[in-house]
């Protein structure tokens, strides 16, 4: 990708561009080095979500965490897509499931995924924030949280409570128990004003 760039950047920018390959260590080495670098904007990185994300938070001496860099472009996005072979494994051992459920008006705490989960909303209706960008739901819709992203599920119905299905992929989220990572706000500890009896469903 940075090579493809490379190629259009001259002449946008009137001078020569050098490409310096620093893979290793989950791009954690070139970031490390990048973030290093003189901050005059002569040095630009390329690097996928696992280097500039992931990386800080597995790597006790990585040098460096997302807040090293100022963001300049988005320049490509890469889907993520879940496969299996029907006939060497069950779906059941693949994928991890759980419920959450948000009292009427509630909302739950704002983090940042380091692996991909898709929510199929059950019951209820309110909406997601995905790194600043607000994502409307209801009954019978599916999300999907990406890789990197920081967010946050709101119930929006004062009066009922709203029911989400949450999947992940098992192998990791056993290898790194990766229910939520990196917390920026905690949600709150008491309910609406009248609803401080409710309780989560237990039957389902």
């Amino acid at each position: 990708m940075a090579r493809v760039l490379a190629n259009a950047l001259p002449a946008a920018l009137g001078q020569n561009v050098f490409i310096e390959n620093k893979p290793g260590a989950g791009n954690t080495i070139g970031s490390r080095q990048a973030a290093a670098a003189d901050p005059d904007g002569y040095t630009l990185m390329v690097s996928a979500a696992s280097g500039l994300i992931m990386s800080p938070m597995i790597v006790t001496n990585a040098g460096y965490d997302a807040s090293s860099f100022a963001p300049v472009a988005l320049v490509a996005e890469t889907p993520q897509v879940l496969v299996i072979n029907p006939g060497s494994a069950k779906v059941a051992q693949s994928i991890e499931t759980h419920i959450e459920a948000y009292g009427p008006g509630a909302f739950g705490q704002k983090h940042g995924h380091l692996n991909s989960a898709v929510f199929f909303v059950l019951q209820g209706h309110g909406h997601d924030i995905h790194d600043g960008r607000r994502i409307d739901w209801k009954a019978g819709d599916i999300m999907i949280v990406e890789t990197g992203c920081v967010h946050q599920h709101f119930n929006d119905d004062p009066e009922e409570q709203a029911v989400l299905l949450v999947f992940k992929a098992k192998p990791l989220f056993l290898f790194m128990h990766l229910l939520f990572q990196k917390m920026v706000e905690y949600p709150p500890t008491t309910l609406l004003e009248g609803h401080e009896d409710w309780q989560p469903p237990s039957d389902l």
